[in-house]
């Protein structure tokens, strides 16, 4: 009976309708918290403007075109790459869906890191490809190797400041790159 009187009292106006949010996807997102690059002496941040040294640098640039979907295989493949980064003595700068991996002569103690360079960016390249081999999900990226000026200051990270065009046209050969390593016109200069 109580539903009845309920029921028949009238109603005028409108209810709105719920949302149903869509189920969320477990992901890992990049994060300075050190989800890729643990080591935060590691990292470099880029700055406007830095009083520094000027140097000649080796940057590969990781462009993971599915980076938000990620799973616990990406990320140990993920951390295969930053052992190979960290052998290489390079710094990471995150920006986006690109990460960089820089090789400055302030950390290698060398001034001639193009084949080091050209080394870490083809282990990278290898590593991702056996993933890709051995795992359903597959990481679509692209690499780039580059050569050019940087501005560096050492600091709690390394601050950098790129000179030129170099990080900018590095993001669009690594986004040109479809699972495979693309070298720079200055890069492939200086291997040559």
């Amino acid at each position: 009976k109580l539903f009845q009187k309920i029921r028949k009292k009238s109603f005028f106006g409108f209810m709105k309708a719920r949302r149903r949010e869509p189920k969320k996807e477990r992901h890992v997102e990049l994060s300075s918290e050190g989800v890729v690059n643990p080591n935060k002496s590691n990292r470099a941040e880029l700055s406007l403007s830095i009083k520094g040294e000027k140097q000649n640098v080796s940057m590969a640039c990781l462009k993971i075109k599915n980076l938000g979907t990620r799973e616990k295989d990406v990320r140990d493949t993920l951390d295969k790459i930053n052992e190979i980064v960290e052998d290489k003595k390079a710094v990471l700068y995150e920006n986006q869906d690109c990460l960089f991996y820089i090789l400055v002569p302030m950390r290698t103690k060398t001034f001639q890191n193009e084949s080091a360079g050209l080394h870490m960016a083809q282990e990278i390249a290898n590593v991702l490809s056996n993933h890709n081999r051995m795992f359903k999900h597959k990481i679509d990226f692209g690499i780039s190797l580059n050569y050019g000026e940087m501005i560096t200051k050492q600091e709690d990270t390394l601050k950098i400041m790129s000179l030129g065009t170099l990080i900018s046209s590095a993001k669009k050969i690594a986004s040109l790159a479809k699972g495979e390593l693309l070298l720079g016109e200055k890069m492939n200069e200086k291997v040559m």
